[in-house]
């Protein structure tokens, strides 16, 4: 499984350098190096239309937007780390197990996947192979605490906690904003219900392979 914001700017003048606020150039995070403004977690005017629409809470725009930019930052961290991680990992889906993953789905004529064409049937089941095996790389490395849920019969949330707190440690994840900070880490760093045992947490094969 499968995905840290970190910006250094320094100014040398002379014999003294002084390190900018990342906040006062608009950088509230950073991922490798890579800066990340609000400009980049939007949301855009068309994404900010579509909130509203299916507001039925009746939420504050504030809270739209919170929202949705903490789920935004999630994505950018994870999409930069796990790139990086796949470098010297085998998380990428084969073809085997492509053909094999899309049969299985084939197979249950009320599964929604029979409708979809074949390049988007094998996109999907790309999407289910690659979360499997990169829950399983981060679990071997990182242990932890692994969850119930009914995409991911297996989620390693222990490891994906320590995998992020070591990218912060290196300086490769640096969230400068507070409240996104904050709206990052809390998945992570909650008490998780559906919690597997650690006798019966298996990734010798994928879930949805039959014995």
């Amino acid at each position: 499984m499968k995905a840290g914001p970190f910006l250094s700017l320094v100014l040398l003048a002379g014999t003294w350098s002084c390190s900018p606020d990342p906040a006062s150039e608009g950088v509230v995070a950073s991922v490798l190096g890579a800066s990340v403004s609000l400009v980049d977690l939007g949301p855009s005017a068309e994404v900010m239309q579509r909130l509203r629409q299916f507001n039925t809470a009746g939420e504050t725009d504030s809270v739209l937007i919170d929202r949705w930019r903490g789920e935004e930052l999630s994505r950018i961290v994870w999409k930069s780390l796990l790139a990086d991680f796949a470098s010297d990992h085998d998380i990428e889906p084969s073809f085997q197990e492509l053909d094999t993953l899309c049969s299985s789905f084939l197979r249950d004529s009320t599964d929604p996947l029979d409708t979809l064409g074949e390049r988007t049937r094998r996109d999907a089941c790309g999407r289910f192979i690659g979360q499997w095996k990169t829950s399983r790389a981060l679990y071997e490395e990182y242990g932890g605490v692994v969850i119930f849920q009914q995409s991911n019969p297996f989620e390693p949330v222990g490891a994906y906690r320590q995998f992020l707190e070591e990218h912060e440690r290196d300086g490769n994840l640096r969230i400068h904003d507070p409240a996104l900070r904050e709206r990052f880490w809390t998945y992570y760093v909650r008490d998780h219900p559906f919690k597997v045992p650690e006798s019966d947490i298996d990734f010798s094969q994928p879930w949805w392979v039959s014995d």
